[in-house]
Order: structure tokens, then C-alpha cells, then sequence
């Protein structure tokens, strides 16, 4: 989905209309990573609209959206005006302006797949990890993914992928459409279509 243009006068409103489905698909994943993580201060990278930044806030929490587009950031913004708990950054998530070992949790919900470099960004994200802190990865297996995440399958792919950076990592739920795996730990995890991988910094 492009990010729609907010310079100068915009209808929010209509905005929202635009991103209600993919809204809603995110509700469900968010509330799933935001019981994951402990207390201190969480970042999702790639936060776009900010549809998720609410449902990653738990008692003791600070919440950093970070995106390279400005507009999208605004419109967060906008919506969150008044939650303190709420930290704006406009960025890079190959070069993340946060200082080493700051987050006690990180989540790229559908976006390390978008980058031309996956492996700057997974780095980025054990940089500014604590030790023994998660960082959560989902990417779409029923759309939007690039031909070469499917080989030879989804999961394979980047589970590869991660051991570059972390060496401890799990898959506590995937639907792949190529290698037919299809697991789920509990009821409260995401929908179906998203591949999800929980990474530890050690």
C-alpha cells in the first residue's frame, strides 16, 4: 500500500477509509507481539500510519514508531497527539538513530521483506536490542513477497536469513503455501498468511 501523500490540508477521514483493511489485519498481529515483550522501551520499525503503536503499549512502556516516510509519521502523529508513551522517529531502518542496547523489544510487522537490505536491518536490530530481549518478524506468504523469499520455501528462506544475525530464534506459528506447514501454538497468535519468527539477542 503507498503511503498517501498529507502536505499542507488532508482529509483523515478519508485516509482511514483507504487503510481500514489493512487496519484491521494489523490489529490482530499487534496484539499478539505486544504480549510478548516486557516493560522498557519497544520499537516498531517500518510503524508507517501507526495503526499498531497503541496496541504494543503495556504498563511501563514507552513505544518508538520509526519510518523513513514523513508523511506517514505525520499522520501517526496526528492520531497520538496526546500518548506520551508514544516516541516519533523518521529514519532508516538500515541505520536506526537509537543508541546500543536500548530496547527491551523490537518488531518489524511486514516489512523485512520490503527492504533492499534485510541484513542491515536485522543488524540494526541486535544493535539496539538488550541481551535476551526478543525481536519479532512477520512477512506475508499470501501476497507482496518476493519470488526469492519462496526458495525453497518461506520459512527456510529466513530462517537463513535471521542466523546470519541472532542464533537463537523460534517459529512459534507460519502458514506457508509452499512447504504446506501449517502450526499453531495458541489461539492468541496471528492470523493465518504471515510467517513469524522470534529472534533473542544473546
Amino acid at each position: 500500500m503507498k503511503t498517501p501523500s498529507l502536505s499542507n490540508t488532508q482529509d483523515f477521514e478519508s485516509v482511514l477509509e483507504k487503510a481500514t483493511q489493512k487496519n484491521l489485519a494489523h490489529q490482530a498481529v499487534y496484539s499478539w507481539v505486544g504480549n510478548q515483550f516486557r516493560g522498557g522501551l519497544i520499537a516498531d520499525i517500518g510503524s508507517e500510519l501507526g495503526f499498531g503503536l497503541h496496541l504494543l503499549n503495556r504498563e511501563n512502556r514507552k513505544i518508538i514508531g520509526l519510518d523513513i516516510n514523513f508523511d506517514a509519521l505525520f499522520f501517526s502523529k496526528s492520531r497520538f497527539n496526546n500518548q506520551e508513551y508514544i516516541i516519533h522517529i523518521c529514519g532508516d531502518s538500515g541505520k536506526i538513530s537509537l543508541v546500543d542496547n536500548c530496547c527491551s523489544g523490537v518488531c518489524l510487522v511486514n516489512v523485512l521483506h520490503l527492504s533492499p537490505s534485510p541484513c542491515n536491518v536485522l543488524n540494526e536490530c541486535w544493535r539496539i536490542l538488550m541481551v535476551d530481549h526478543p525481536l519479532i518478524i512477520t512477512i506475508p506468504t499470501d501476497y507482496n513477497l518476493p519470488d526469492e523469499w519462496r526458495i525453497p520455501t518461506e520459512r527456510i528462506f529466513l530462517e537463513r536469513l535471521i542466523k546470519k544475525v541472532f542464533t537463537k530464534l523460534s517459529f512459534p506459528q507460519w502458514i506457508s503455501g509452499n512447504d504446506g506447514v501449517s502450526q499453531k501454538t495458541n489461539n492468541a497468535e496471528p492470523r493465518t498468511g504471515l510467517l513469524t519468527a522470534i529472534c533473542v539477542k544473546t
